[in-house]
């Protein structure tokens, strides 16, 4: 499981956790975004959806400065990943290395919003003060020519601890199992505390931002 890092001291945090795969809570998001931060791992941040008309004019002047196919720094975005109010999460390639990774930006129309580009490296500020296998790890930290933040997370690949009960829910009338609630909770928790000991908190702690990746150690992988 992971969990996104989500902000400042004191804003939010994205984890992973495992359910025997590992649940992890996520910058961002790899989506939901953490303190208006997805999901990064991605985390991590919403879809398109119904949206009021204002919105669909600002998601169209955002479509029309998408990132993908352009290279930022040394990676190469392959696709988007998922969008919410603050920013958009990317999977990119590193040139070299040929890692994938996800990467967040901060939408263009805040750039020149002070508290959300502070926001926005606190969360990066975040995910590089704990080191706890269910936080989403950052790597990097940069901005565009044109003045568009980023940063640059783990690639998670899994799938959201809401999305994992939905299936439980449909396969079992209970959902989930106890032992298994028991060990994504337990995970969950010791990834908060690390965060907290660190002085950081996770403001928008949910399934939606709880990522639930592979355990190779864990029954069943």
């Amino acid at each position: 499981m992971k969990t996104p890092a989500s902000a400042d001291p004191k804003d939010g945090l994205l984890s992973t956790v495992d359910s025997r795969k590992q649940p992890r809570a996520d910058v961002p998001p790899q989506g939901g975004e953490s303190g208006e931060a997805a999901p990064a791992a991605l985390a991590v941040t919403k879809p398109h959806g119904d949206r009021p008309l204002d919105e669909e004019k600002r998601s169209s002047e955002d479509d029309a400065g998408s990132l993908v196919g352009r290279r930022v720094g040394v990676y190469r975005v392959t696709r988007e990943l998922g969008r919410g109010g603050m920013g958009v999460v990317y999977e990119a390639i590193h040139d070299t290395l040929r890692r994938q990774v996800a990467l967040k930006t901060l939408h263009p129309r805040l750039v020149h919003n002070v508290e959300m580009v502070l926001r926005f490296q606190n969360e990066a500020l975040a995910g590089t003060m704990v080191d706890d296998p269910g936080i989403v790890q950052i790597s990097d930290l940069g901005q565009l020519d044109d003045g568009t933040m980023y940063f640059v997370m783990e690639c998670l690949v899994g799938e959201t601890l809401a999305q994992r009960m939905e299936t439980a829910s449909k396969s079992t009338e209970k959902g989930l199992s106890l032992g298994e609630c028991v060990r994504l909770a337990r995970q969950i928790a010791t990834a908060m505390a690390s965060a907290h000991a660190q002085g950081v908190f996770h403001r928008d702690l949910k399934p939606s931002n709880v990522y639930v990746v592979a355990d190779r150690e864990a029954e069943g992988g």
